[in-house]
């Protein structure tokens, strides 16, 4: 079953990620031609690799998720344990954010490729 992106309060980080996508697409594809800048893409690949090592390592490498207070070791109260796992949630919707940066940087790298792939193909069959 497909979950509605929409629900949950979700709106605003679907509409933040749509605009980044067109921002940071529009800037990869304009700023080498207008500026003759050809390092773009190190750089995106620089940013979006950061904040995606970020993202893992705010996280904690996602070791909690989806856990049970059973999965984690008996020697912990189970106050404690709830706790862990409330903090992991907590950590996770607290680093959504970071991948309104990371999924539009992937998404330009994959119109980059799909450009360079068919893009040039498509344009040799009609010129």
């Amino acid at each position: 079953m497909i979950r509605n992106p929409l629900k949950n309060g979700q709106t605003r980080l679907m509409i933040l990620l749509i605009f980044n996508t067109v921002l940071f697409a529009a800037v990869y594809f304009a700023l080498p031609v207008l500026l003759r800048f050809a390092y773009l893409p190190a750089v995106y690949l620089a940013v979006g690799g950061g904040f995606l090592l970020a993202f893992v390592l705010y996280n904690r490498g996602f070791s909690l998720r989806n856990a049970k207070p059973e999965d984690l070791p008996e020697s912990l109260p189970l106050e404690e344990r709830e706790a862990k796992i409330e903090e992991a949630k907590r950590r996770f919707r607290g680093s959504r954010w970071m991948l309104t940066i990371v999924i539009p940087i992937l998404l330009t790298f994959l119109f980059d490729a799909l450009y360079l792939f068919v893009g040039q193909t498509m344009a040799g069959w009609f010129g």
